[in-house]
């Protein structure tokens, strides 16, 4: 009896024991640290949320442009009838790249040109420089102040403003820029949310190639996590999204996707490249080429995607803008830094020398075109030069048919107009 017994309590001891080990391995999972820095979860696979078709470059490739074409379609439709300035910006950026451009802006309504929808952001497109530079001036006023308040309150929320380092490297906010880096540089890992995640990628890709230490690189494990515990297919898994609750933001969803993509570009990171570009074509996917996607879709415990009737529905020119696909996108860009820092408001690939007291400002733009910039930090100056003649400022320059600037001295800010006869042109600053 004694004998049978013994072998029962050596098997329920062994039982245990793969009952805690399992345990165990359940809630600690094994994690591998990749040639990228990179700590993956075992349990997690990106692979297992990707849609196949897109581990392949040309599908994915193909895949947007399949949607840009739709969508260009569906932008000529609705122009004459909006009044969005997404919808405005993204047209004229598309129409250049398919050289209709001229056509393009023909269709957009004088309503929206004469409204008070219109910023500065489409200004490089339609011009009245001398009323929409004020909204830049105020834009940036206001972008300032809420920097401000957020660094002095150490709050990573300035981080889910897309371009803020560029925005404080293009207005030379040099003190602003050192207070972020050390507040990023400050934070936990563990106080990593799925909101920041875009950030984090795209910042710790730009600064590793950069003369700075990277802020960011100690924060990356923890995106990843983050990620990996929002991700979720769809029932028919042919779409798939990071998912906060039972909600799809679409929105968050595309700049995830891009910014992933970038990152994992850049590190030649297969599996998280093929889950970054899933995530894009599900976003772009959840419309049938109707010029609209809505800001928010629910997803069932089962995985059924449904429309929320309430939720916003955006212009898919939004999500054009967020993936950059146009070539001529309007952007701020720094022309010369310290002590006389200059940048330009702009939407053409811009060159800048400045010796012998001259001041050359180079222009590509399509020929036959017309490009409008606002250039601020430009001390007063003795005369301007376009096509190498000296051209004399007038209030009214945007009337004519010609090229033409003005200068508001007190704010140091050249508005120009310029007729490109040639894909290169130079705005000469005289001193």
């Amino acid at each position: 009896m004694r004998k049978k017994i013994i072998p029962r309590i050596l098997l329920l001891s062994l039982l245990y024991i793969l009952i805690f080990i399992i345990i165990v391995a359940i809630q600690f999972p094994v994690k591998n640290r990749t040639d990228d820095g990179v700590i993956e979860d075992t349990s997690f696979n990106p692979r297992d949320f990707t849609i196949q078709q897109f581990q392949n470059s040309r599908d994915f490739i193909a895949a947007v442009s399949r949607w840009q074409d739709g969508n260009f379609i569906a932008w000529n439709r609705l122009i004459s009838q909006q009044n969005d300035e997404d919808l405005v910006l993204a047209f004229a950026e598309e129409s250049l790249n398919r050289s209709s451009y001229g056509a393009a802006l023909t269709a957009i309504p004088a309503a929206f040109r004469n409204g008070n929808r219109r910023t500065y952001l489409s200004s490089v497109f339609l011009g009245q420089l001398s009323q929409t530079y004020r909204s830049l001036v105020t834009a940036d006023q206001e972008m300032l102040n809420l920097l401000n308040k957020q660094l002095q309150e150490k709050s990573p929320d300035f981080l889910l403003e897309p371009d803020i380092f560029d925005f404080m490297v293009s207005r030379g906010l040099a003190s602003q820029f050192n207070q972020a880096i050390s507040l990023v540089k400050s934070m936990a890992p563990e106080s990593v949310t799925l909101e920041l995640c875009p950030a984090i990628f795209r910042w710790d890709m730009e600064f590793s190639d950069s003369d700075i230490e990277n802020p960011f690189s100690h924060l990356i494990e923890s995106a990843f996590q983050a990620v990996s515990e929002s991700v979720r297919m769809n029932s028919d898994r042919n779409k798939v999204f990071a998912v906060s609750g039972e909600s799809i933001d679409t929105v968050f969803n595309l700049r995830l996707g891009k910014e992933l993509l970038g990152w994992a570009e850049i590190r030649k990171n297969d599996p998280w490249i093929a889950l970054a570009r899933s995530i894009i074509v599900s976003v772009l996917t959840l419309e049938n080429y109707t010029g609209y996607i809505r800001a928010e879709y629910g997803i069932t415990a089962e995985g059924e995607i449904r429309e929320i009737p309430s939720s916003t529905a955006n212009s898919t020119a939004k999500y054009y803008r967020i993936l950059g696909l146009g070539e001529y996108s309007p952007r701020a860009v720094v022309l010369s830094s310290g002590d006389s820092h200059i940048w330009a408001w702009t939407a053409g690939r811009i060159g800048f020398s400045n010796a012998n007291n001259i001041m050359d400002i180079s222009v590509n733009f399509p020929v036959n075109e017309t490009h409008y910039m606002i250039i601020r930090g430009v001390k007063p100056f003795t005369k301007i030069q376009l096509y190498n003649m000296d051209y004399r400022s007038d209030p009214q320059f945007e009337r004519y048919d010609s090229s033409g600037w003005s200068y508001i001295a007190a704010e140091q800010i050249l508005l120009v107009k310029m007729k490109h006869k040639a894909e290169d042109e130079h705005i000469r600053i005289f001193y």
